[in-house]
């Protein structure tokens, strides 16, 4: 992005893929002292870049863009999640220098969308939406609160404090709702690291590669 005019942002070295459960476990604990309060790093950065754009003129903000993104002149490389990039821009460019080929990034980059079938389709087994029923009548008959399930509770109750997270902790215990979740989940995903062993073979290698590249960019 300096090349091209823009600021620069060092690369970091990518985590793993990380595969998420329908809703995160909630212990009663947990809601005690946290309530459903999340802290994530991402959400300010996303705010800062947000203001820095602002500055930028339609024109510039354009031209970042196309810089960032691509312009697609010299074709786009497909993501194993269905996603692509441009071959001409500096993501893909970023993906070269990372993990080798701006084709292995995306392949790591795009990994994390291929669980979503799986998860859909755990999301309406039989164990789940069964589960869910019988915590949204626990949440009902004895906190007076409507909800559909965890996964809906902070859309279904604005506003949902402190109080409503240990009804919700409280209800998941009585009907055993994460450990369903989870075994139910579990089933799906075993099935789905059998499917797609071979890409995530290369998503291995990708991350290997990618601890071995970003230091040396770095300069560390």
């Amino acid at each position: 992005m300096a090349d091209r005019g823009f600021p620069n942002t060092n690369p970091e070295v990518p985590e793993t893929q990380e595969i998420h459960f329908l809703s995160k476990p909630l212990t009663v604990e947990q809601a005690r002292e946290h309530g459903y309060e999340r802290l994530d790093g991402s959400a300010t950065a996303e705010h800062e870049e947000q203001d820095q754009d602002g500055k930028l003129t339609q024109e510039e903000a354009e031209k970042k863009h196309v810089a960032f993104m691509g312009s697609g002149k010299e074709g786009a490389i497909q993501g194993p999640g269905g996603g692509s990039i441009n071959k001409d821009g500096c993501v893909a460019k970023s993906y070269e220098a990372v993990f080798g080929s701006a084709e292995t990034g995306a392949i790591f980059m795009g990994a994390d969308n291929l669980s979503l079938p799986y998860m859909n389709a755990a999301m309406q087994d039989g164990r789940v939406s069964d589960v869910s029923r019988r915590w949204s009548e626990c949440m009902k008959d004895q906190y007076h609160l409507v909800a559909e399930s965890p996964e809906r509770v902070v859309v279904d109750i604005p506003n949902a404090d402190k109080n409503v997270a240990i009804s919700d902790a409280q209800c998941r215990v009585k009907v055993d709702y994460d450990a369903t979740v989870r075994n139910t989940t579990n089933a799906y995903l075993t099935t789905f690291l059998k499917d797609k062993q071979e890409i995530l073979d290369k998503v291995a290698t990708a991350k290997k590669a990618a601890e071995e590249n970003a230091p040396k960019i770095l300069g560390r």
